[in-house]
């Protein structure tokens, strides 16, 4: 059950590698299609990882399936963290280089939310720097700023919070031990990131 398991997470993860290469430096994806690579990549990573734990652990086919909710909540909440990171504005302790993504021209949810609040000269802005990757030196800060403009890395951060308590919530439903209170300090951990 683990090496199946882990099976079907390596090939999640590649299918949504896949998607994701296929729909970089492209405005006109939706937010369907971004939560797919969400859910492939690094949702699917999470679960697995709970899962294995639980079916080592010998516990019921109801409680893996538990931990696989879990893990798919707290890999979703962690991913829409990370990319709201990538243009916060403040210094942060994350181990990942600001801006690093608008670089590479990936279309993270920030910026679809931006897309949706956007004027014609903000789209023009957004199709210049992040599909054309034609970036100069200040578009950064100007990416920046039209996300604080128009909320989007707070918004980010208040819907992964919500993923966050939904694995939480899920956590309460689970045998209460040292091992589960871990767990919660996990969503904790994301949503005292998002503030």
């Amino acid at each position: 059950k683990v090496l199946q398991n882990l099976s079907n997470a390596s090939k999640s993860l590649a299918q949504g590698e896949v998607l994701q290469l296929s729909l970089k430096n492209n405005l006109d994806i939706d937010t369907d299609k971004y939560f797919k690579v969400v859910e492939d990549k690094t949702a699917k990573l999470f679960s697995s990882s709970a899962m294995v734990g639980g079916i080592i652990s010998k516990c019921s086919d109801k409680i893996i399936s538990k931990l696989d909710s879990f893990g798919k909540n707290l890999g979703i909440a962690f991913q829409l963290l990370d990319d709201a990171l990538d243009y916060e504005c403040s210094k942060n302790n994350t181990g990942k280089n600001t801006g690093d993504d608008f670089k590479e021209g990936k279309i993270t949810l920030p910026i679809l939310l931006a897309l949706k609040k956007a004027n014609s000269s903000e789209k023009n802005f957004w199709k210049k720097v992040i599909e054309d990757l034609d970036q100069e030196k200040n578009d950064f800060q100007h990416a920046q700023s039209l996300l604080l403009k128009h909320n989007c890395i707070d918004d980010t951060k208040n819907i992964a919070q919500e993923y966050a308590r939904k694995a939480e919530n899920i956590l309460r439903i689970l045998p209460q031990n040292i091992y589960n209170d871990a767990l919660v300090e996990l969503t904790k951990f994301v949503t005292t990131r998002s503030n």
